[in-house]
């Protein structure tokens, strides 16, 4: 009887043991940490989209698009991009609340964040670009991370599912008793954490798209001259709509090109950076959350930004990691 009316209680509390006996693998958090952070940024700037659907800027983003699809029904054009975002609502919000909840290893918050992904991923993807190309991977490479081995077994694991043990070496016979050891983070074939990999590998991928789109532009701006640039620009449609002269024409073109030539070297430092860490120098890894830092404060103020952002909210979450920094001072 004792037991009947301490039941509740004492199945939460075993349910609770056997989740803490069960570590979450950092595949599982960074998965759950990028597609959450980048959902909710997202869902910041769509609010912020829709509460200025009046705004000039907003009308000029709706006949830009009508020109670029061939039509003249911008009310069209402006009523199905409000549909589209309003749907992008639910999507966010349900990849925000849902990575809180696969983080916790909910089966259906897993299936949730997995559709969720996807769908991020195929929109960015189909939008074309570098811009969509580089979320569209690192979606894609959430859901490899959220249905791999080690994750799987976590999740089966803190749902009470029947798993395999895994293979138990038994230890060196040795006179006397054994002290405890210290922790030791778990390694990968190649010696290194899977999160060090996993930081190593996201810095590459985006900054590799940035010294790509940064050198792209530089190679414009110095092989093209400036009197075609600037006349490209002033034969656009859209300069019919604003107030803009040649002057703020080559004056934009400069700062963008200043801008690129920090990215692209920003970028060539956080890919070095990467290489450091990876082989196990403490250089690398500070200069890499610098530089992680750095990007999520520039990449949040900006809508162009927000892929890095997000990456750079993952490497950081991974760089911070105790099997890191563990590996990092052995």
């Amino acid at each position: 009887m004792v037991f009947d009316q301490r039941g509740s209680w004492w199945d939460g509390a075993v349910e609770q043991q056997k989740k803490s006996a069960a570590p979450r693998p950092p595949a599982v958090a960074s998965a759950c940490l990028f597609v959450g952070m980048s959902s909710g940024l997202l869902l910041v700037y769509v609010i912020g989209w829709l509460t200025s659907w009046q705004s000039l800027e907003m009308q000029k983003m709706h006949r830009e698009i009508a020109d670029s699809i061939g039509t003249s029904d911008v009310a069209a054009v402006a009523d199905a991009l409000r549909f589209v975002l309003y749907f992008m609502i639910v999507v966010l919000v349900a990849g925000v609340v849902g990575a809180i909840y696969a983080s916790r290893g909910d089966l259906q918050s897993r299936v949730l964040v997995t559709i969720v992904a996807a769908i991020t991923a195929m929109m960015f993807l189909m939008s074309g670009g570098l811009l969509g190309i580089l979320p569209g991977v690192f979606a894609a490479f959430a859901i490899v991370q959220l249905w791999g081995r080690d994750s799987r077994r976590w999740f089966a694991i803190v749902n009470g599912r029947e798993v395999a043990p895994l293979p138990v070496v038994p230890p060196a016979p040795t006179p006397g008793a054994v002290p405890p050891q210290p922790w030791t983070p778990p390694l990968a074939a190649n010696g290194r954490p899977s999160s060090v990999s996993t930081a190593a590998l996201v810095t590459v991928i985006a900054s590799f798209a940035a010294l790509g789109g940064s050198l792209l532009y530089l190679l414009i701006y110095l092989a093209v001259p400036h009197d075609d640039l600037v006349q490209a620009q002033l034969d656009s449609p859209l300069m019919e709509m604003v107030s803009i002269t040649e002057a703020d024409i080559r004056e934009a073109l400069t700062t963008s090109a200043v801008f690129s030539a920090i990215a692209a070297t920003l970028a060539t430092a956080a890919i070095l950076s990467a290489w450091a860490l990876s082989r196990r120098k403490a250089l690398g890894h500070t200069a890499l959350f610098v530089f992680a830092v750095v990007t999520v404060i520039v990449g949040v103020i900006s809508i162009i930004g927000i892929p890095w952002a997000a990456a750079a909210i993952w490497v950081l979450v991974l760089l911070r990691r105790r099997e890191t920094l563990v590996w990092l001072r052995d």
